[in-house]
Parts: structure tokens; sequence; C-alpha cells
């Protein structure tokens, strides 16, 4: 199968179009509108922001102390 690059080029060899409609062809098969694939990052479950309810949800900020034996976050 032949591209259309391939194509306009035979045409423009064999005399059949000037090189500015060989240029308007090759534009217009570049600006076709192709459906554009945008990833989106799903939230991860166990990050921040927490919501009551989520079960990493806590409202205490009685962290224990880093070195400390106390890890009962009382």
């Amino acid at each position: 199968m032949k591209t259309v690059t391939e194509i306009v080029q035979r045409l423009l060899d064999e005399g059949h179009i000037s090189a500015e409609e060989a240029v308007i062809i090759l534009q217009a098969e570049v600006n076709k509108s192709y459906p554009v694939y945008i990833p989106t990052q799903q939230p991860l479950p166990y990050s921040p922001p927490f919501k009551p309810g989520d079960i990493w949800y806590t409202t205490s900020t009685n962290y224990p102390v880093a070195g400390s034996k106390d890890t009962t976050n009382e």
C-alpha cells in the first residue's frame, strides 16, 4: 500500500500537480484529527489527603517522637 507522500511525489514527478498543491495536500494529511490519548493518574488510596471514613484517616496529632520507646499514640 502506498503512502500519501509516495502518491504526492509521483504526481509531482509526472507534472500532474505543482509544488504548492503538494504542500497543501501534505499539510491537510498532517492536520487530520487523530484521537489523542491523555493518560490520567488515578489517586492512590493510601496517599494523603485522607478523608473521614478512610482507614488511614486520623484527627490525632499526637505522634511518637522519633527514637522514643513509646509507640502507643495515646
